[in-house]
């Protein structure tokens, strides 16, 4: 991953998929995109992710791995106890949409693009 940072610093486009880095990698990211059954929920600065997510009402604790926190909260069923969560999964991922949607006008603009390209493809 280190390599990869050196590329990305030389000015080369780098995309990783990973699934729950550890901190140490995670602290490694310039930018972030969280996604949970295809919605974006989080993408950008990957120093500014903590601050959205408080931002929403869920703080990550702290000394946690913010990698295990965000998993954890989007993901869906019974937390590590085995219990219930208070508010489900949908609920949490709903209010994270609504406020990056909110918080990002460059989600709507891409939207938008999405929006007109499928409608190009279906009428070609």
């Amino acid at each position: 991953v280190q390599y990869l940072k050196q590329l990305a610093s030389s000015g080369k486009t780098v995309i990783l998929s990973i699934h729950q880095p550890s901190s140490q990698i995670y602290a490694l990211f310039d930018r972030l995109m969280l996604l949970c059954d295809g919605r974006t929920v989080y993408f950008g600065p990957g120093a500014n992710v903590l601050e959205f997510f408080a931002g929403a009402g869920y703080a990550c604790p702290f000394g946690y791995n913010p990698a295990d926190f965000f998993m954890e909260l989007i993901s869906k069923g019974k937390d590590a106890n085995g219990t219930e969560p208070a508010e489900t999964a949908e609920m949490v991922l709903e209010a994270l949409e609504c406020k990056w949607k909110a918080a990002t006008p460059v989600s709507t603009a891409l939207a938008g693009e999405q929006y007109e390209v499928e409608n190009s493809m279906l009428v070609n």
